[in-house]
């Protein structure tokens, strides 16, 4: 179908030109080895096959500037899951593949996997702009937050010959809007686009139906394109969707490039395509509402979900599979099955609608039991949507994987999933390359209660229980992983654990009996100063029983003995100056009895603080007056080397005191003087 220009002689590793009808076309499997390529564009498609053989097709496109494309693997390294927002630089890495036959395969309408790994690999050499192109969860953490209208233009064409009869302009907005209620596809949910968008992000994105366009007709004025041409991206479909772009701007005022999202229903009878749907991978992720005019679809079925599943690629996913079937999950959007669901928890954390505050991280060695909630359910505070840990020998092809444990409930888009997958455990792996670029997911294992699995010989996964919203869910690692899982299934719930002894409280103070009281201590009481500050409060003792009932005032305090005649001496204006050192220490007193309750303490306390004061002051005046008369009849000895010091100069005033027998002190001598 695809031939080499009839008398040209192709050089092998050289460029392919076509014929004059796909002039424009050029086809990179040619291409030798290490040569640069410069894209005006860069971006990667997808093609989705809803018949029996529900094939899939990803494969990369490369506009040039001269209106050329090509054609390059989608598993090459430039590709992280967004296009390039700027002109990249390609260095083809791959040799040479027959140009006839990849072209053939990308133009034939029958594709498969195989074809796709066989195009030319890649990898960026530069970009023109300030960066690469960046994942679309690398995009969503760096623009979280942000608040733009993503809108979208629907846009159906008729040709003189054909038109999507499946699918007229009350039928589209229907699809998309819910206008006349929804759609039933089958079972109980019914449901529209842009609802199923809003309950798998908690609200987090949506389309702007007031910044849209409703459905309108664009009237192509041609046949279709015909079999004969096949269903080429860049010669077949790229053409007629550019001149649609052009006619609806002189047929109806409305430029698609406006809008975050161009969608377009085909007829059925369009060239040799027998795709349900293509759409661009990565173009406009959460966040970059804003990247009017690079985000399109192409619809060729009435299924609501194929709408979906389309705008999940330009979000920024890839398929979810399963591991004999890389398109095989029935129960994921990004899989094959057209019936209302959500996107599964890989694809929700991956537009970020899910965040790692609510993701737990098995340790690749231990066991643990966690308790998840559906990922039905809105991310609460403190709630956990799901487990992952790395899977790295998961798949060769991607060797940064993790596993992801959620749970699928029957809560709105999901209440039509299989018996075998709603209320179930979901074993989930996201493919990551070794570069750490997102690849898609696989559904691993659906398990209901009691259920274990094994994945890649390095973790056993067992959900303990199931309730309506949340499952019990233990994970271990190691030799001991299966028995481990067992005991934590089988021991008590983390979230009811055994109830702890009540914490005793203090009793009334009437029928507890008095505490012993403590030893009194061997430690002698600091010396009395003259004049002491009040005294502070007692810490609190433990109650006594009063020997009477609680209801009456508590016994009075005893009476204080009687104070010495000396009058107290007047209170310093500062702080009253340390006791005379020569003083010798006083006697050690026993600790007071405990002081009675209530006010009677403090006033036993004051009494005998004030006693202690007496005695002190009644000493000292006996001492200084016994001194004054040695002094006068005796002169201070000489020659003990201290006479002079200004501390033996006479500054104690004299205290008049009553006369007392003389006594004599053996350690009041004129040697103990001297030393002051």
């Amino acid at each position: 179908r695809f031939t080499a220009r009839p008398g040209s002689a192709r050089p092998s590793g050289d460029l392919e030109r076509c014929q004059p009808a796909f002039c424009r076309q050029t086809y990179l499997a040619a291409q030798p080895q290490g040569m640069l390529l410069e894209c005006e564009r860069l971006e990667l498609l997808t093609e989705d096959y809803w018949g029996a053989s529900h094939a899939q097709l990803a494969y990369g496109v490369c506009s040039t500037r001269d209106r050329g494309v090509h054609y390059v693997s989608a598993d090459s390294p430039c590709f992280s899951g967004a296009p390039a927002d700027h002109p990249v630089t390609l260095n083809v890495s791959a040799p040479a593949l027959d140009p006839i036959a990849a072209a053939s395969a990308l133009g034939s309408g029958r594709r498969g996997g195989p074809v796709a790994r066989a195009l030319p690999r890649a990898e960026i050499a530069r970009t023109a702009g300030a960066m690469a192109p960046r994942s679309a969860r690398a995009l969503v953490d760096a623009s979280l937050g942000a608040a733009m209208a993503r809108t979208v233009v629907t846009l159906r064409l008729v040709y003189t010959d054909a038109a999507p009869d499946y699918c007229h302009n009350e039928c589209a907005d229907n699809g998309m809007w819910g206008t006349a209620g929804g759609v039933t596809v089958s079972g109980t949910v019914t449901g529209w686009v842009n609802d199923a968008l809003k309950f798998s992000s908690y609200g987090a994105t949506s389309l702007d139906q007031a910044a849209s366009v409703m459905a309108v007709t664009v009237m192509m004025g041609n046949h279709t394109p015909e079999e004969s041409l096949g269903c080429n991206y860049h010669a077949v479909v790229i053409p007629e969707l550019n001149r649609a772009n052009d006619l609806a701007k002189s047929q109806l005022g409305i430029d698609p490039n406006l809008f975050t999202h161009k969608e377009y229903f085909i007829p059925r009878e369009f060239g040799s395509c027998n795709w349900g749907g293509i759409g661009n991978v990565g173009c406009a992720p959460p966040g970059r509402e804003d990247n009017h005019g690079r985000c399109f679809t192409v619809i060729r079925d009435a299924q609501p979900m194929t709408r979906v599943h389309e705008l999940g690629h330009n979000l920024g996913l890839y398929h979810a599979g399963i591991p004999a079937n890389s398109y095989g999950d029935t129960t994921s959007v990004m899989g094959q099955n057209r019936n209302w669901k959500a996107f599964n928890v890989v694809s929700r954390f991956q537009l970020g609608w899910i965040t790692a505050d609510h993701v737990a991280f098995a340790e690749p060695e231990g066991a643990e039991r966690y308790i998840i909630h559906a990922v039905g359910q809105p991310p609460a505070p403190s709630v956990l949507s799901a487990v992952r840990f790395l899977c790295r020998s998961c798949y060769a092809d991607y060797p940064n994987s993790e596993a992801w444990v959620s749970l699928r409930d029957d809560s709105g888009y999901d209440a039509d999933l299989p018996d075998d997958q709603r209320h179930h455990v979901q074993v989930h792996i996201r493919l990551l390359t070794s570069a750490g670029h997102y690849r898609g997911t696989r559904l691993e294992a659906s398990l209901r209660a009691t259920q274990e699995e094994r994945v890649a010989s390095s973790h056993v996964i067992r959900a303990c229980a199931i309730t309506a919203h949340t499952a019990t869910i233990a994970i271990a690692a190691g030799d001991t992983a299966a028995t481990d899982v067992a005991e934590l299934c089988n021991a008590p719930s983390p979230s009811s654990p055994p109830p702890r002894p009540p914490v005793p409280r203090p009793p009334p103070p009437s029928p507890q009996p008095p505490p012993p009281l403590p030893p009194p201590s061997p430690e002698p009481l600091p010396p009395p100063s003259p004049s002491p500050p009040p005294p502070s409060p007692p810490p609190p003792s433990p109650p006594s029983p009063p020997p009477h009932p609680p209801d009456l005032a508590p016994n009075p305090p005893p009476p204080k003995p009687p104070l010495p005649s000396p009058p107290p001496p007047s209170p310093p204006p500062h702080p009253p100056p340390p006791p005379p050192p020569w003083l010798p220490p006083p006697p050690s007193l026993p600790p007071p009895p405990p002081p009675p309750e209530g006010g009677g303490s403090i006033a036993l306390v004051a009494g005998i603080a004030g006693c202690v004061v007496s005695c002190a002051l009644l000493l000292a005046g006996i001492y200084l007056r016994r001194r004054r008369r040695r002094q006068d009849q005796h002169q201070e000895p000489s020659g003990c080397g201290c006479a002079g010091h200004p501390h033996n100069r006479p500054s104690l005033r004299k205290v008049e005191m009553s006369p007392t027998p003389a006594r004599t002190y053996p350690w009041a001598s004129a040697d103990v003087v001297c030393r002051l």
